[in-house]
């Protein structure tokens, strides 16, 4: 009795803390809530690790969900094995990930379990199953992006901490892959990782990942992506933390701002902040559950947030601030001389090249 009693505690304080976690992000995002925000494009919505709410992370199966759900691009993480292969994993082992086999055998012994992947080959880990499928190869799952989804995006984070062999090998993958600038972000925690990232990659945008208790820190982030001459900054999903204010200062400096949500179920992956950081001005949300974005997205920002529904026969007009593309408006042509907004896909493409170019 005893025993069931302290597990029934440790339940409910478990599911209480990230209820209050929860009611907190809401909270904050109701107070700080900006009454009118004028937006030059909507707001990208970028599946997290896939569409990492109902299927295994980091799996091809849960890129092509979040795809097909409607997102314009999908957030993985990148380990780099000892043999120099990179691969889609978010943690140093595969103690979490790995999966058993219908009859309960593991797939990898308890050792290659526990272990660093950085210590082992592909050639020990092939057949793992994470999750209906084996780890997946970032060469392989690139090229499927690419030619599957060509107009979709993929931001690739680099691991903190990561050697710089790491950078050196995803370069050359996306090289030989022929993944275009819009088609590929790499992101990071680590500046020198970023900073790496630039030098190799110099048309790709590297955006600095934080993870910020207070709008100052934001604005700190920020003004460290813009020295370092970065593209943007990846910022946690925060109200509290991306403010009008911060997400105005990286824009002025020509920077891109993305927000990120915690491993599924996160407290700020809710609602009331996917509406919050559109109202901002944020570019990219990511999200574990792009599928409940997609009619989000059509009730809360109406024909502006598809390709297939939006219609304007005004001019994008571009420009330049600080080293990125100037947030301009589309002038639509119209009889009230209403201004619209772009759509994600349009702003992307006047940032990019085209694909056919």
């Amino acid at each position: 009795m005893i025993f069931l009693v302290a597990q029934l505690v440790g339940f409910l304080t478990s599911h209480f803390g990230w209820l209050r976690a929860r009611l907190t992000f809401v909270r904050a995002a109701r107070v700080r809530m900006p009454s009118v925000r004028a937006r030059p494009h909507s707001m990208a919505i970028i599946g997290h690790r896939g569409a990492s709410a109902l299927h295994p992370e980091n799996t091809v199966a849960s890129l092509r969900a979040a795809l097909d759900a409607g997102a314009h691009g999908v957030e993985f993480d990148l380990q780099q094995l000892a043999d120099g292969t990179l691969v889609l994993l978010h943690d140093e082992t595969l103690a979490r990930t790995a999966c058993d086999t219908e009859e309960g055998a593991p797939t990898i012994d308890a050792v290659k379990l526990g272990t660093n992947v950085s210590e082992l080959n592909y050639a020990d880990i092939s057949t793992v199953d994470v999750g209906g499928e084996c780890l997946p190869l970032f060469s392989d799952a690139l090229s499927e992006l690419v030619g599957q989804y060509p107009t979709a995006l993929s931001f690739a984070e680099l691991k903190a901490g990561a050697s710089l062999a790491l950078v050196r090998e995803g370069e050359r993958v996306v090289s030989a892959v022929g993944a275009r600038p819009n088609q590929l972000v790499f992101i990071s925690f680590d500046l020198a990782v970023c900073e790496e990232a630039k030098k190799l990659a110099p048309a790709h945008d590297v955006l600095l990942v934080a993870k910020c208790l207070t709008e100052r820190e934001a604005h700190d982030v920020v003004q460290r992506a813009a020295d370092r001459a970065l593209s943007g900054v990846d910022l946690n999903a925060d109200p509290r933390v991306v403010t009008t204010s911060v997400v105005a200062a990286a824009h002025r400096r020509g920077l891109l701002v993305a927000v990120w949500v915690g491993k599924a179920p996160a407290a700020n992956d809710v609602p009331v902040v996917w509406e919050y950081m559109s109202k901002v001005g944020v570019d990219f949300l990511t999200t574990n559950m792009p599928r409940a974005l997609t009619p989000w997205r059509r009730a809360s920002q109406g024909s502006h947030m598809g390709a297939d529904s939006y219609e304007s026969s005004g001019e994008i007009r571009r420009g330049s601030s600080g080293g990125g593309t100037e947030r301009t408006r589309v002038a639509n042509a119209s009889t009230s001389e209403k201004e619209s907004v772009m759509t994600f896909l349009e702003f992307w493409r006047s940032r990019h090249k085209p694909l056919s170019q």
